[in-house]
């Protein structure tokens, strides 16, 4: 699941060059909020606790744990590809960046196994 999810965003980025996309310097304030929503993201997802559910197993908590931090990790992401068509031409670097952040992010920090070590350090 959370291969299909980042693999969706990369798929993205294609659509974007397929469609005229460009490599063009984007406007102080589009780079800005895609910067600060990355950095928020970040920052909520390394700080975000890790709880075991209430029945003492990994399973509910894993996943929810997962999708939560997949979902914090692509919003930036998503913010860039609304950015990007609202610039003209369509920007294709307000939606690079953070897209490669939040696949690092997904990477690092929102696979299964990763979740699962937190959990377990913190049971």
């Amino acid at each position: 699941m959370v291969s299909a999810m980042a693999g969706a965003l990369v798929v993205m980025g294609v659509v974007l060059v397929v469609l005229g996309g460009e490599l063009v310097t984007p406007e102080l304030w589009a780079l800005g909020l895609v910067i600060l929503a990355t950095v928020a993201a970040w920052g909520v997802v390394l700080m975000l606790p890790a709880r075991r559910g209430s029945s003492g197993s990994f399973g509910p908590a894993l996943q929810a744990m997962v999708m939560l931090r997949v979902a914090l990790l692509e919003a930036p992401a998503i913010l860039g590809l609304i950015l990007a068509f609202l610039n003209n031409p369509v920007n294709l670097l307000v939606y690079a960046l953070p897209a490669t952040f939040s696949l690092a992010g997904i990477l690092l920090f929102a696979r299964p196994r990763v979740v699962l070590n937190r959990l377990s350090a913190v049971a």
